[in-house]
């Protein structure tokens, strides 16, 4: 019913679908490769909790490792709290233009009804009119 009346009948009534605008921001996340964008580049979302830094596991240093350790952790949730943040954002904004789209669909719909409507209403109010006239102007 919703095809009849979006595509079919308003090409009769020479009534246009609304332009869709493309989404001029990025997408900030990609679900098949578990990445997140951060900042201008792109950082995987594979590391564990037993992913260590580099740089102290090349120098062996054992002084600071507990610190670091739960400074690296606190980094790790950080990122964790922002990737979610980031992918249900990403999750809003994917279902506000998926509503948008289909309100136009409706509006549109609306649109070719209502331009029925008023073309019966026409139709119906001068027949009725010229009816009326030629019955009285007749019938003395």
């Amino acid at each position: 019913m919703k095809y009849i009346i979006c595509k079919r009948l308003a090409a009769c009534v020479r009534l246009k679908r609304a332009m869709q605008f493309a989404s001029s921001e990025p997408e900030l996340s990609n679900a098949n490769t578990g990445q997140v964008a951060v900042g201008d580049r792109r950082r995987s979302s594979s590391n564990g909790p037993g992913h260590r830094n580099s740089v102290t596991a090349a120098t062996g240093q054992t002084a600071g490792s507990a610190n670091n350790e739960s400074v690296e952790k606190l980094l790790r949730d950080i990122r964790d709290l922002l990737e979610s943040r980031i992918r249900g954002e990403d999750r809003r904004r994917r279902e506000n233009a998926e509503m948008d789209q289909r309100k136009s669909e409706w509006l549109l719909a609306a649109a070719v009804v209502d331009r029925f409507c008023a073309v019966a209403f026409a139709v119906m109010f001068i027949g009725g009119n010229l009816l009326f006239f030629i019955l009285f102007f007749t019938h003395t």
